[in-house]
């Protein structure tokens, strides 16, 4: 009996009005209860962004390796190559960095 009680009132709030709302506890004023969820979602933001770190890290670390290694062989390939060579590896590092400039 008691289930279907539970069952009935779970369909009457589902369907009508709350009649029982009130504020949470706490707030003083609706500005405080505004401030309060600004401060919950700046806090997430932090919690997000120390996770990204987290985990964008060993990336970071891995892509300086891998750039280092790429300008010692661009390098020792510069001071081997003829004229032409050196000037079609400037163009194609030109057109590189024109690519992963960052927008301003």
């Amino acid at each position: 009996m008691g289930e279907k009680k539970t069952e009935t009132e779970l369909w009457r709030r589902k369907f009508e009005p709350v009649t029982d709302w009130k504020p949470a506890a706490g707030m003083s004023s609706p500005s405080s209860g505004t401030r309060a969820l600004i401060e919950e979602a700046l806090e997430g933001l932090g919690k997000s962004k120390d996770a990204l770190t987290k985990i964008l890290e060993p990336f970071s670390e891995d892509a300086k390796t891998k750039i280092k290694d790429l300008v010692g062989n661009v390098e020792e390939i510069a001071s081997k190559s003829s004229t032409e060579a050196r000037t079609f590896l400037a163009n194609i590092l030109g057109a590189l960095e024109q690519k992963i400039r960052p927008k301003q």
